[in-house]
């Protein structure tokens, strides 16, 4: 492909597929052809989706032969890059799980496969995204040092880029009004539009926090960690994600006293609503729009990073964790659909005391039970 407009380095594959076909004037589909990614013809928004998160090695020979970028570079556009830091080693490639989707194989791993969260700045500047904007590790944005924002700013709904490009506005639909129906009549109907609001506008909000800024760079050092590293990486970031979801239970605005204003506010409305629940159920990253909210996981690590490079990590948080575990059952606890329960010795014990050795045992019998 002669007019072929090279990825930047930490792009995402959709986003340089979407900057292609603006520059070739061509449909996705026709585009995504074009660079090899797949056979031509009509094609959807969630094969694309599956494509740019997840490619194969022979999809990746497909992209060399037509556009010449090396095949560990075009990897590197999607989330294969994060294995096995991010994602584990036990993740099989897709030449191994035809049919299964990498929706299917991706469903149990700490990533957005939907949605995005992104800087306003970036797309307001050029409209491409970066590959970690899927990861909820990813809250800051660092060339313009601001908190990357997960809604629309005007139907505050998750943004789904797979959809259409950022440049096009925000897909998400929402009420219109009502018009007479046209199945009952005499009667009215609600009827939906595309939002369409111009992402760029959204507000971004500067990074003065200094443990922020270092919390985010202890996690890009592990998500960027060489392959010889990758087990102690992902050792890491399971003992890092193990402490976030403790900080996210019983974190109170006092732990974040020199955090940036947005920040504290935002921690201190989900806190709020946290403490009011029947059981203690904190909202984890599946199912709500607090993972599309990057300020609460700042807040969560910036308390995570600060438990992780203490020489006690219980005494960050005393005197709000229980001494004998809750007094009450657990409902849920956040991650408890991910492998939080392989954490180090050390922090597995802050674990068990802060939902309770039974709730605890009960979850780790039922994450490491042997195959049938």
């Amino acid at each position: 492909m002669a007019l072929v407009q090279l990825p930047l380095p930490d792009e995402a594959l959709l986003s340089w597929v979407d900057h292609n076909t603006a520059a070739l004037g061509l449909t996705r589909s026709r585009t995504a052809a074009a660079l090899g990614l797949m056979a031509a013809g009509p094609s959807t928004g969630s094969q694309l989706q599956n494509l740019t998160h997840w490619i194969s090695d022979a999809t990746a020979a497909r992209i060399q032969a037509a556009t010449g970028i090396q095949p560990a570079a075009s990897l590197r556009l999607t989330l294969r890059r994060y294995q096995p830091a991010a994602l584990g080693a036990d993740v099989p490639s897709p030449d191994e799980l035809r049919p299964v989707s990498p929706q299917g194989m991706l469903s149990r791993q700490f990533v957005y496969r939907q949605f995005i969260a992104y800087c306003p700045t970036c797309v307001r500047e050029h409209g491409r995204w970066s590959i970690d904007w899927h990861l909820p590790w990813t809250f800051t944005c660092p060339r313009h040092h601001c908190y990357l924002t997960g809604v629309c700013p005007a139907c505050q709904n998750a943004v789904a880029p797979r959809r259409c490009p950022l440049t096009s506005g925000c897909t998400a639909l929402i009420q219109a009004g009502s018009r007479p129906s046209r199945s009952h009549p005499g009667h009215t109907e609600g009827y939906s539009r595309r939002c369409g609001a111009d992402l760029g506008t959204a507000r971004a909000i500067a990074v003065e926090d200094t443990r922020v800024s270092a919390a985010q760079q202890y996690v890009n050092g592990l998500l960027d960690a060489p392959a010889h590293c990758g087990a102690a990486a992902r050792q890491a970031l399971t003992d890092l994600r193990t402490m976030v979801a403790v900080a996210l239970r019983f974190g109170r605005l006092e732990h974040l006293e020199d955090a940036d204003p947005a920040v504290r506010r935002r921690f201190g409305k989900f806190a709020t609503r946290r403490d009011g629940l029947p059981y203690a159920y904190v909202y984890g990253v599946w199912g709500t729009k607090d993972p599309f909210d990057p300020l609460l996981m700042a807040a969560g690590v910036r308390i995570a990073h600060h438990m992780v490079t203490s020489a006690d990590p219980s005494a960050v948080l005393a005197p709000v964790l229980p001494s004998d575990g809750p007094q009450r059952r657990e409902r849920s606890f956040a991650f408890d659909r991910t492998d939080w329960v392989r954490a180090s010795p050390r922090y597995a014990q802050l674990a068990r005391r802060a939902i309770g050795i039974g709730a605890y045992e009960a979850i780790a019998r039922k994450v490491h039970r042997p195959a049938q």
